[in-house]
């Protein structure tokens, strides 16, 4: 996949792409800033709440968070509505084919 750079933009710098994380995670006055969609349109490595459950999405599925890792993927119907936590930036980065590593709890839910 070519680079933001390669493809005519310009990259930013780090404290540019922090700020812009921050700005998609706070309203100005430093309250979360969540976004809402269907299950179906997260790109895998979103997390998002759904139930009062935060879990990470993985290959259509939603793993479970705890302090002891992912739990197993469940189903969750692609129409249903949840909760985004991830900043929108983010989210975009892994909509455009960006593949976040994730801990090894995740890797096996497949």
């Amino acid at each position: 996949m070519p680079s933001h750079a390669t493809q005519g933009g310009v990259v930013p710098s780090a404290p540019e792409m922090d700020a812009r994380l921050q700005e998609d995670r706070r309203t100005p006055a430093g309250r979360e800033r969540t976004s809402r969609a269907e299950a179906g349109a997260l790109p895998d490595g979103v997390f998002a709440r759904l139930d009062g459950d935060v879990g990470l999405w993985q290959d259509g599925r939603r793993l479970l968070w705890s302090m002891n890792g992912y739990g197993a993927p469940l189903e969750v119907a692609a129409e249903v509505e949840v909760e985004v936590l991830t900043p929108r930036a983010a989210m975009n980065v892994m909509a455009a084919g960006y593949e976040p590593v994730v801990h090894p709890s995740a890797q096996g839910a497949n």
